[in-house]
């Protein structure tokens, strides 16, 4: 029985690896196959250098491998020990007196071995990745295209927008004798001025003007107005696009540092997690789906995840909030629920839900909602 017991350990682990690595490499093309598409769309609207939109492409895979790891290996323990217990292949283990400890323990090994990459991936080559990612988004933005235009010459800024200028201060980059003009649908705004600095407020890129007259001239009137200051606009944003961004993952805007080690950081922790909730799944109750309970694993994933993002994007180094700490304590109730969720089995009688209509109609809208909201 050992002998038979050995051979069937082998065999589940390799069952185990091979679909995690298949899952992880879908669920990859997938992320890639999306970003790629938002980025050759501002490629091809001349917004971003093809080249490097295959350089931030190849530069962003480390980050999604963080995100993808917790989840494939969490669907690879789900999917190979759900069929364990359909097959009867569990009285393997249980007829030599085994319980669930037993097969989380047999299966540790592994689950070292992925999480050391996950370990490489999150806290040596992420941190090191993004702010390369920033920096070739920066370098393709208007406010550093500004810093390179030349002297005495019609620049399109953008489809609507032109500049035109003597000179450059060289030691704070503002612009000299400034002619700015833009149109939009029936109206044109024509500025010039003596002086002009940019700077970026959010997702806006600021113009300010100083020492001059604004012009503003439309179908049904046309003022001609002096100042010493005025400030116009142009939204600084990536635009719309068809394709499923995931931004709400893996692009936080709030700040690169500190949240970003700590939110790294957070999936390890929810690799952790994960482990101890597969094995919480294990166990299936006469005539229970092992579909309606992978679609509640996935419920209880995107719960778990969407309550990280909420509290990361808390975050504001300006602020005197401390609500991203909560982070912490989301990865400790997970730990805790898990445990108890192992030990206790209470995990297939919750998921007793779907033995009502109402209840299957609300974890199949809330598991849509949270799904959307993510990929949206």
């Amino acid at each position: 029985m050992l002998y038979t017991q050995n051979i069937y350990n082998d065999y589940l682990n390799r069952n185990i690896f091979k679909v995690f690595l298949l899952i992880s490499f879908g669920i990859l093309f997938f992320l890639v196959f999306s970003r790629s598409v938002q980025l050759f769309e501002k490629a091809a609207a001349d917004l971003l250098d093809p080249y490097s939109a295959v350089l931030i492409l190849a530069l962003k895979i480390p980050d999604f491998l963080t995100f993808i790891i917790p989840l494939s290996f969490f669907l690879s323990l789900l999917i190979n020990l759900n069929e364990l217990y359909r097959s009867n292949n569990h009285l393997v283990y249980f007829s030599a007196s085994k319980s669930n400890i037993y097969l989380l323990k047999s299966m540790v090994g592994q689950g070292f071995f992925v999480c050391s990459f996950l370990l490489l991936m999150a806290l040596v080559v992420v941190p090191i990745s993004n702010p390369l990612v920033e920096t070739l988004k920066a370098d393709q933005g208007i406010e550093h295209k500004l810093s390179l235009l030349s002297d005495n010459k019609i620049h399109q800024i953008n489809e609507n927008t032109q500049l035109i200028f003597k000179s450059r201060n060289l030691d704070d980059n503002s612009l000299n004798d400034v002619v700015f003009s833009s149109f939009n649908n029936n109206e044109a705004l024509i500025i010039h001025s003596a002086n002009m600095k940019n700077s970026s407020e959010g997702n806006l890129l600021l113009f300010n003007f100083y020492n001059g007259t604004v012009l503003v001239d439309s179908l049904h009137s046309q003022t001609n107005i002096k100042f010493q200051k005025y400030v116009s606009y142009l939204k600084n944003e990536d635009g719309f696009s068809l394709a499923p961004s995931f931004s709400k993952i893996f692009d936080n805007k709030s700040s690169l540092g500190f949240i970003d080690i700590q939110w790294n950081m957070s999936f390890i922790l929810m690799f952790c997690n994960l482990f101890l909730f597969a094995f919480a799944f294990t166990q299936q109750l006469p005539r229970e789906s092992s579909a309606q309970k992978l679609i509640f694993a996935s419920l209880i994933f995107f719960i778990y995840l969407t309550a990280l993002i909420a509290f990361r994007n808390s975050y504001n180094p300006e602020s005197e909030s401390f609500w991203y700490l909560a982070l912490w304590p989301v990865h400790v109730m997970f730990s805790i629920i898990g445990l108890i969720a192992m030990l206790t089995n209470k995990i297939s009688s919750i998921s007793g839900i779907f033995q009502y209509s109402i209840g299957k109609i609300f974890v199949y809208a809330l598991l849509a909602i949270l799904t959307m909201w993510l990929i949206f």
